[in-house]
This record gives structure tokens, C-alpha cells and sequence, in this order.
């Protein structure tokens, strides 16, 4: 389980890609494990024979290989389960919370790359990268973790051959002379100090390297110095015991090995040129509202496409800039936004079956397998040292056992490293998502109605952008990181292929162009409670409009009024009359005016008055 939300939301695991890795180390901490009890167990006879001092060395031995179990046992541990939680991994660019405004370097950064669509990469120097980026063709365009990997480990490995070589050369000048252990012993002192700063260093910058006058050095030492110490043989103790040379081939000769393969899985993890395309959606429209209410349309749009409902990662917010005490202005507003990385579901589980299937997985397994032979060689050459080990009699021949099995035991905790700065690699997919926008505007007021004739007309304050330019960039992306550790990755996320989505793009746009034309400039109420007010004033408008130079009765005004407001109430029909306000008055019935009682027509429609 390597990426968790919560338990409801499953489909966001992907397996643990160390499984594999922790299998193995396994076997190498149980290795260690059983050769720690074997030499505590093969010391009791010394203890017994009341030897403290030959007591003291395998026990010694035997408590540095029971450290070194436990401390390969607690980096299982750490690597049973790996999580992602919410904010991972790390965003292309400083992320800026909800509430917050503005446009960071790292967004402006970002947008140039998706303006240009290209990514940009660092450019190697030096002889030796380029007889690498000679031999490997595609990785100029390999992410810098992966560049910067295989520069350090191929200086490794060139390092290795060359003193391979140059041992060669000089042991056979001095094969079966006197002075073949001291210069086996020259060799194996030189091995053994270079590999100090890889197997003991960090595993990204284990780097060996010789300069020009190292070379021409050690190449002259090695044709030179045997002359030289035939000269000195005479003075120099005897080491016809010590088998340094032997002892130097095979350090060389793992060493060289665990480079070799390590360079064939790091080609493994290097794609072809990544994809990179950019198609932008850009159009102009006019309309008559405030530019921020498009950010508002922009923002729920974008929350409808949040990835399993989790929020956006915002790298940039720019609103307009509406000055409400000036006529006229430019504005300018951006929206830079992504959607939570995802890890593409290319496989449900890590095992041995998926590690063959895949190269990418295969070489690193090798490696592995080579850091668990090299430590059970080294254990085995550990426990003959204690088996043999007798300081009553000459114990220098058996000495070589502890030196080999400790160097070899190093050595495959070098492959173990090696292999587990790519175990950790993690690759996940995103949309990002650029909105920019940018005209100008001019304010002004529209009254709509007639002041003369219409009894109800509405004004208002209106925003007129004409001609406003609006951009959309929505980009696949792709992005990987390398190594986890409890706080996020190890290495910062890096962009590795970039896919325009024109479709998605357009939709935006025609979704903005949309809201934009929708967007209305005449205030009217909505309301029920606005409807049912304006009932009201308009049957007082009504009774207003009337011929009567005298005031309005009471209960007219009360019972008009009252009818209006009723919710339920029934519109006025021709067959409701009325009552007279005095016996000598009497309403129409076609159009409710009062009239005298002496009239045969009514004085506002001229229909006739029935007789009293």
C-alpha cells in the first residue's frame, strides 16, 4: 500500500514497489543474523581455554554483523508501507492556499514551460560525459535524478576498469617474484580507499572519479613500481602469506560487476524523448458584466473536476482589477491549477513474477541478487576466519578470511544501495489546467424604461468589456519523483512528458464564452416576496390613475390592498363589483369606476351603466 487517502477510497492504492527489494534485504539481514550467532557460538572455545584475547576478535566480528542485521531489519521496516498523503508529493511550484492571491517565480516558471511546450534540460560537460551521452542517445532528455545517477555510477565504473587494468599490467611483471604480495598489498590499500566514499557514502553521490595526472600516476607506478621495490626486496619483511593481490581481484572484479549492472538498469529507466505538446484555445467576446464573475464561473468548474474530490493544487490566482472609481482600465486575471497527481495503474502488485516481466524491475532484482551472494560469501568467509582462527599458532594466513568477508560483506550492502535509488521510483498523471484573461473595460450607466410614461423602470452601473482576450492551456502531465521518505519524496517532482488536451480546452472556453453571454444587465425582481409587492404598488397605481378629484376611500384602499397581498387570492374577474361608497353613486362593470347614479354611461370607458 503506497498511496492512501482514507479507507473508502481504495482505487487510490497503488502497490508497494519496494516489496520486492524488501524480500531480499530480508535474506541478506538473516545471512548476517545467522553468521552474527556463529561466530559469538565459535568464540566459546576460546573462552573456554581462558584465550581472552583470541576470545575478543570473532565475538567482536560477531556483534558488528548482529548490528548490521538489525539495522538492514529497521530499513524494512521503514519500507513495508510507503504513503502519500494529502499534499503529496510536492507540487510543480509553491502552492498558495485557498484564500490567497498572487503569481510566484515557480508558477511564473511553470507557465513559461506550458507557454513554450518544451522542457528544458541541463546540458552534461566534461570528457567523460560525453563518451555517456554518446553511448546512451536518450539521456539528455532523462529526468536530471536519472542524469546525474548514471554520470556518477558510469565515473564509477570507468574508475574500476582502469585500476583493473593497471593491477593486471603490474602483477605481471611481478608474478612469482618476492614483491608480489607488497604490490598486491599497494592494490589492495588503493581499492579499498576508493571504495570507502561509494559504499559508505550517500547513495546518489557514490562517485569515483581519477583526474588526468591520477592516471598518468598510477599508470606509471604500476610499470615503474615493481622495478623500484625489486631494488628494495632485500629490506622489505616477507609477506609470502598474505594473499592481498587475490583479495584486491575480487573486490575489483564485484565492484566492476555491481557498476555494470547497475548501468544496464539505469537505461532501463530511461524513456524515449518525452512527448511535449502545446495547443492553446484562445478567443476574444464582449459582454457587460463584472470580469470577476468569470474567476467565480472558473472556480466552480474547476472544483467539478477535482480528481476523486480532492482539491486542486493552485499555483497561481490573479483576479481582475475593477477600479469602481474610475471610468475606464485594463485587467488582467490567471488562474494556474492542478489536479491531484495520480499514480497510473499499471500493475495491482509487486512480486518476483512482475519484476521479470518488466526490465525496468528486472536488473534491479539482479543487483539484489548480487548483494545476497556477495554477503553470504562474505559471511562464509567470516565463519572459516572463526573456525580457523588460532592464536596459539600462526594466525597471519587466516587473516585474509576476515578482511575478505568483511570487504565483500560491504560490498553487497553497496548493490543492496545501489539498487534501491531506482526501487523508489514513483510516476504519477495530472491535468493542469491555465486560464488568462485580459482586455479592457469602460464603466457607464443604462436606465432602461420610459420616466415619462412607464411607471416602473430600473438603472444600474454597467461594466462593458469589448474584445477581451481569453487563453486556455490544459496539459496532461506526467511527472515522476525518486526515493520516499516520511515528510514526501526524496527529490522534488519532475515534469517528464507534457500532452496537449485541445478538447478540454475548448470546452472551457465555450463554458466561459457561455456564462459571459448569459449575463444580464436589467434588474427586475425575482423574488415571491418582489412579485407580490409589486402587486400591491401596482393596484395602488391603479386606483392612482383615477378621474375622482376627490381622496380615496378608506375601505377601497384597505380592501384593494388586502387583495393583492392575499397569496392565495383570485384575480379580479368583470362579474366582481364593487360596492358604492354612497346610495347616489355606482360603479362600472367593466372598468370598477365610480360614476353617478344619473349617468347612462360610464365616464372612463363609456360602457353602458345599467338603471338603478
Amino acid at each position: 500500500m503506497s498511496y492512501e487517502y482514507s479507507s473508502e477510497q481504495a482505487q487510490l492504492d497503488f502497490p508497494n514497489p519496494y516489496r520486492v527489494e524488501n524480500i531480499l534485504w530480508a535474506v541478506r539481514a538473516t545471512i548476517l543474523l545467522v553468521c552474527a550467532l556463529a561466530l559469538i557460538f565459535l568464540a566459546r572455545k576460546h573462552l573456554a581455554q581462558q584465550a581472552l584475547g583470541s576470545f575478543i576478535v570473532p565475538v567482536a566480528l560477531g556483534v558488528g554483523m548482529m548490528v548490521l542485521a538489525a539495522w538492514n531489519f529497521v530499513r524494512i521496516g521503514q519500507q513495508l508501507r510507503v504513503f502519500f498523503g494529502r499534499g503529496q508529493p510536492a507540487g510543480l511550484a509553491p502552492e498558495l492556499d485557498a484564500d490567497k492571491l498572487g503569481l510566484p517565480d515557480g508558477a511564473k516558471t511553470l507557465m513559461q514551460t506550458v507557454r513554450q511546450g518544451a522542457l528544458e534540460f541541463a546540458i552534461p560537460s566534461g570528457a567523460l560525459n560525453g563518451v555517456l551521452y554518446s553511448l546512451v542517445k536518450d539521456l539528455i532528455t532523462a529526468p536530471a535524478y536519472i542524469q546525474n545517477v548514471l554520470q556518477n555510477r558510469f565515473a564509477n565504473l570507468a574508475s574500476y576498469a582502469f585500476l583493473l587494468l593497471i593491477m593486471l599490467v603490474a602483477m605481471v611483471f611481478v608474478w612469482g617474484s618476492p614483491i608480489q604480495s607488497w604490490v598486491g598489498g599497494f592494490f589492495l590499500a588503493l581499492v579499498v580507499f576508493m571504495a570507502v566514499k561509494p559504499v559508505s557514502g550517500s547513495d546518489v553521490q557514490a562517485k569515483v572519479s581519477f583526474n588526468l595526472k591520477q592516471i598518468v600516476g598510477l599508470t606509471l607506478a604500476a610499470i615503474l613500481g615493481p622495478v623500484a621495490l625489486g631494488f628494495l626486496s632485500g629490506m622489505l619483511p616477507d609477506l609470502e602469506w598474505a594473499s592481498f593481490g587475490t583479495q584486491a581481484l575480487i573486490i575489483l572484479v564485484a565492484l566492476a560487476a555491481i557498476e555494470g549492472v547497475f548501468f544496464v538498469a539505469v537505461q532501463r529507466h530511461i524513456d524515449p524523448p518525452p512527448p511535449v505538446s502545446k495547443v492553446d484555445t484562445q478567443d476574444n467576446f464582449s459582454f457587460n458584466a463584472d470580469p470577476n464573475l468569470l474567476m467565480q464561473e472558473l472556480d466552480r468548474e474547476m472544483q467539478r473536476s477535482w480528481t476523486h474530490r480532492i482539491p486542486n493544487r493552485r499555483y497561481a490566482r490573479v483576479l481582475p482589477n475593477i477600479n469602481l472609481g474610475s471610468r475606464a482600465g485594463n485587467f488582467k486575471g490567471q488562474i494556474l491549477e492542478e489536479t491531484q497527481p495520480m499514480a497510473p495503474s499499471a500493475f495491482t502488485r509487486m512480486d518476483f513474477a512482475v519484476a521479470r516481466a518488466y526490465p525496468r524491475f528486472f536488473w534491479l532484482m539482479v543487483i539484489d541478487l548480487m548483494g545476497v551472494v556477495l554477503t553470504l560469501a562474505g559471511a562464509l568467509a567470516l565463519v572459516t576466519f572463526a573456525v580457523r582462527f588460532d592464536p596459539m599458532a600462526d594466525w597471519r594466513p587466516v587473516l585474509g578470511f576476515a578482511s575478505l568477508g568483511l570487504s565483500l560483506v560491504a560490498v553487497g550492502g553497496y548493490a543492496f544501495r545501489s539498487a534501491h535509488t531506482l526501487w523508489g521510483r514513483f510516476d504519477f498523471e495530472s491535468t493542469l489546467t491555465w486560464v488568462e484573461m485580459e482586455g479592457s473595460y469602460i464603466r457607464s450607466k443604462v436606465d432602461i424604461g420610459n420616466r415619462l410614461q412607464d411607471r416602473v423602470f430600473t438603472e444600474r452601473e454597467v461594466v462593458n468589456v469589448e474584445n477581451m482576450t481569453f487563453r486556455v492551456w490544459v496539459m496532461q502531465l506526467r511527472s515522476v519523483v525518486f526515493g520516499h521518505q516520511s515528510h514526501g519524496s526524496v527529490t522534488p517532482r519532475i515534469i517528464t512528458g507534457m500532452l496537449s488536451q485541445p478538447k478540454e480546452a475548448e470546452y472551457l472556453k465555450n463554458l466561459v464564452r457561455q456564462f459571459a453571454g448569459e449575463q444580464s444587465i436589467v434588474i427586475a425582481p425575482t423574488a415571491n416576496e418582489d412579485a407580490r409587492r409589486m402587486s400591491a404598488i401596482g393596484a395602488l397605481n391603479q386606483l392612482g390613475g383615477t378621474a375622482a378629484p376627490a381622496a380615496l376611500a378608506s375601505g377601497i384602499v384597505a380592501e384593494t390592498l388586502l387583495q393583492a397581498a392575499a397569496p392565495q387570492a383570485e384575480p379580479l374577474v368583470a362579474e366582481h363589483v364593487a360596492p358604492p361608497s354612497t346610495p347616489n353613486e355606482v360603479v362600472c362593470r367593466a372598468c370598477e369606476t365610480v360614476n353617478d347614479s344619473d349617468n347612462a354611461f360610464c365616464e372612463s370607458c363609456g360602457s353602458p351603466i345599467p338603471a338603478t
